[in-house]
């Protein structure tokens, strides 16, 4: 156990000097008596450390020596650690870090705004993240995370941003009251894997002059995208504008889901009809086709669409047989109305929601079934190198078309978009954690 320090020692005090004196120091002789106790010393010295050390010496480096009385009725010395004379000891260099992570409490882009939070990525092991560099991500700001309040100042005004301050674009999905879904076009780092979480910021209430980009530059790599039961179903634009889609027959309701909501089709004859032909798919070397789905009831069934007048001659399609079975279908040529298929393992639940992609490659020839990011089957067929142009008037949702209304679903559909790419799997795999809602987790800032 180490002493307490005593008080710093005045220099060059001699023997013979009173105890009231106080401390001595010293210059160490080149050579100190070995010791085992002051018996083992003169009578002026005391054993210290092993070796003996007179009064104005010590053999501790840094020491000095004090008087007191020994047993013998002499005035000795004892070793005293002086205060302040030690330096402490330097910290171990620290290594730079190469690339530091953004801090997440940095200051706010416009002191205008109200409230911010943070919003997280969660990260997937083995996804790169060049391949989802264009991915709209989902994000819900629930009550239950952000507060009552942060919702309301968000239907007032809402802007994501990057963390060093960049508006981001983003669409409103769906406001359940409680929750509010948006779909932001998050920035991905191309370098690095999505297994680091990435995070971005969103502000809500206030006041701001920073520009807040078009919703529609969200999906910028699709061509048509609908959020189902929200108030505008297409919501990228062509060069004429916005395709509404029509909500005909008996009209499919708008209700619930699990990301905002969603459209239910009664089996019966509800659909809805998209009045183009879809010109984009003409000439096209890859299409990908998305639909989120949750059955009611397992039959044959068309769960979207594109460019058909009938059954016979549906272009591009997702879908289910008649045991509930998934399907992803394209007939290549009108005159040669084969259909090529993907269909394989266990049928859909009824009573869950699953993410579907149907992804097209015309010049490999394959049409390849996703089933909630997890490549399900591939059927091949004689290369064409692009779809024809199509001489059909419409497509459709829920049904195989308008104009026939057979193979009806019985169930509710959200999500549906179509691009002309063929995406990959990583993408896919992403992809279908933000339809699921799994993908990224909102903080409020203290």
């Amino acid at each position: 156990m180490s002493r307490p320090p005593r008080t710093t020692l005045a220099a060059a005090a001699l023997a013979g000097v009173g105890v009231a004196a106080g401390l001595v120091v010293g210059c160490a002789p080149d050579v100190f008596t070995p010791c085992n106790s002051d018996d083992d010393c003169t009578r002026r010295e005391l054993c210290v450390d092993g070796l003996c050390g007179a009064i104005g010496e010590s053999p501790r480096p840094g020491g000095a020596l004090a008087r007191r009385p020994s047993a013998r009725g002499d005035l000795v010395v004892e070793v005293v650690d002086p205060v302040g004379e030690q330096e402490p000891p330097a910290e171990p260099p620290q290594a730079p870090n190469p690339d530091p992570e953004p801090d997440p409490t940095g200051d706010w882009i416009d002191p205008g705004l109200l409230h911010r939070a943070v919003v997280t990525i969660q990260g997937i092991a083995g996804v790169q993240q060049d391949s989802v560099v264009d991915l709209p991500v989902l994000v819900a700001l629930d009550a239950a995370d952000v507060g009552a309040d942060f919702l309301a100042a968000a239907r007032q005004r809402v802007l994501f941003t990057t963390l060093d301050g960049t508006p981001l674009a983003a669409e409103l999905d769906s406001d359940r009251g409680y929750q509010l879904f948006y779909w932001v076009k998050h920035t991905f780092d191309p370098r690095a894997e999505l297994a680091v979480p990435e995070r971005f910021y969103v502000y809500a209430g206030g006041e701001t002059a920073l520009p807040t980009p078009e919703s529609p530059t969200v999906w910028s790599t699709y061509f048509g995208v609908y959020h189902m039961g929200a108030a505008r179903n297409l919501l990228q634009p062509d060069s004429v504008g916005a395709r509404a889609g029509d909500n005909e027959g008996a009209e499919a309701e708008t209700v619930p889901c699990t990301v905002g909501d969603c459209l239910f089709f009664d089996g019966l004859d509800d659909r809805m009809v998209v009045p183009s032909a879809f010109p984009e798919l003409a000439g096209a070397a890859a299409a990908t086709l998305s639909a989120t789905v949750r059955l009611t009831e397992i039959s044959d069934s068309f769960i979207a669409v594109w460019s058909t007048p009938d059954r016979n001659r549906s272009r591009f399609f997702l879908g289910t047989d008649g045991n509930g079975v998934p399907q992803a279908a394209v007939r290549t040529n009108d005159l040669a109305p084969t259909l090529q298929v993907a269909d394989g393992g266990p049928p859909l639940a009824v009573g869950v929601e699953h993410r579907l992609d149907a992804v097209l490659d015309m010049v490999a020839g394959t049409v390849a079934l996703f089933v909630d990011g997890q490549h399900r089957a591939t059927d091949a067929f004689a290369t064409t190198g692009a779809l024809p142009a199509t001489v059909s008037a419409e497509a459709a949702v829920g049904a195989a078309s308008g104009l026939a209304v057979v193979d009806e679903l019985d169930g509710r559909v959200d999500e549906v978009r179509i691009a002309t790419v063929a995406r990959s799997a990583d993408y896919l795999k992403v992809d279908a954690a933000s339809r699921a809602g799994q993908l990224t987790v909102v903080m409020p800032e203290p």
